[in-house]
């Protein structure tokens, strides 16, 4: 028996804060998560599978028309001719109170229920499949405490939507444990809500699929989903490339730079590799400029021209498949640091604060959450999204960030 397990698909989910220019990829982008989906269903027919199971966030909230909802119905008619049967669960984001439009699915899907835990039993392939849609978007129970137990000579899959306890990067969305999903006598648990695959327990088989198409800077690497067979051998998963393009993040340090003619040649080694790793797909790069150096005083001088320059470098390198999404500064000129450390002038002061803070995760953090966490509930979730108060990296970089840019205000000289 073969099935494909997959998740958070978020199809025509709204792409927002790119930065467009000519020859940006913005067809490709659109599509980007309907293409994913739709290379799903492809893989679903050329491996002949039995079953595909979707564990929740098939939609990232009500449709803006109902050619989202054919363009799914047309995708599920392709599995249904091929004889593949379909279950799916509704997540956070396309809870029963959230999506208000609606069409009639074909024969071969089962949505399961969202007042209470629901298994679904397909005799002629040997498969029990348990699960619980979500009836508002924060659901806060632990679902997975009301299925039912395993039934007897049948492989029981089960299906939940969830961030397990304790995962700190996500809301608490119908938390559980493995101990709760291991008492339940199952043989797979496919999970959806967190978009890092990731293979939590063997026994029984507990996995996040991941979702099946990036959609910002966040979301690295290959998405897709997973190909399970189960044989005499056991169970068996493979990770299918589904997703139509590729995030990247390329960072480049420029010490020792002199000019931008020396900054690109840097940059290209990255935007080529990062697009030969998306195997012809198109590549969204966010490009991560840091450190110190010459070449800093050029940057601050015409932003828009370097910027320029690299997106231009881009398309030419990768044949037009490379798209720039953004270009982040996050450098300063070269300082001595230490020589400035023991000023006692405002310069000092600030670099000794700005030392003890990056040398304290506690104190760093606490103080993120004291000057940042009220704004940015006041901010559009794009902004939100690129910034997060429990990355220590990403902390520091914005720390030194600052510092750097206060110095260049104070004139400091050393």
């Amino acid at each position: 028996m073969k099935f494909i397990h997959c998740s958070d698909l978020h199809i025509d989910s709204p792409l927002l804060g790119l930065e467009r220019y000519p020859g940006t990829p913005v067809d490709e982008m659109r599509d980007s998560t309907r293409q994913a989906f739709h290379n799903i269903v492809s893989a679903a027919i050329e491996n002949k599978v039995d079953l595909v199971v979707i564990s929740g966030d098939v939609f990232d909230g009500n449709w803006r028309d109902f050619n989202t909802g054919l363009f799914f119905t047309d995708e599920l008619a392709r599995l249904r001719e091929a004889k593949i049967k379909v279950v799916l669960l509704k997540g956070n984001h396309d809870a029963e109170s959230e999506v208000t439009k609606s069409l009639r699915w074909p024969s071969n899907v089962k949505v399961l229920a969202h007042r209470a835990p629901e298994t679904v039993i397909f005799e002629d392939i040997g498969v029990a499949v348990h699960g619980q849609s979500f009836a508002e978007k924060a659901v806060t129970t632990d679902l997975a405490a009301q299925y039912s137990t395993a039934k007897k000579n049948l492989f029981n899959l089960g299906m939940l939507h969830t961030c397990m306890a304790g995962g700190s990067t996500h809301l608490p969305y119908a938390p559980t444990t493995l101990q709760t999903l291991g008492s339940k006598g199952y043989d797979y648990w496919a999970l959806g809500h967190v978009h890092e695959r990731e293979i939590l327990c063997q026994e029984p088989r507990v996995v996040f699929s991941g979702n099946s198409q990036g959609r910002h800077a966040r979301e690295l690497g290959a998405k897709g989903c997973d190909l399970v067979t189960v044989d005499d051998d056991g169970i068996r998963n493979d990770f299918l490339e589904v997703d139509a393009v590729r995030w990247a993040q390329v960072a480049v340090d420029i010490g020792g730079i002199l000019d931008l003619d020396a900054l690109m040649e840097k940059a290209r080694g990255g935007i080529v590799a990062s697009a030969a790793d998306a195997g012809g797909r198109v590549v969204a790069i966010r490009l991560v400029l840091t450190g110190s150096g010459k070449v800093h005083s050029e940057l601050v001088a015409d932003p828009e021209k370097a910027i320029a320059q690299l997106r231009a470098m881009t398309i030419d390198e990768t044949d037009g498949r490379g798209w720039v999404e953004r270009v982040k500064l996050q450098t300063g000129p070269h300082y001595d640091r230490t020589a400035l450390a023991v000023r006692d002038d405002p310069v000092g002061e600030l670099v000794r604060f700005s030392t003890k803070l990056e040398s304290s995760d506690a104190e760093l953090q606490q103080m993120a959450r004291e000057t940042l966490g009220s704004m940015l509930d006041k901010l559009p979730s794009e902004v939100r999204n690129e910034l997060k108060l429990n990355d220590r990296e990403q902390l520091k970089a914005v720390l030194r960030e600052a510092e750097s840019q206060v110095l260049s205000l104070l004139g400091s000289k050393t």
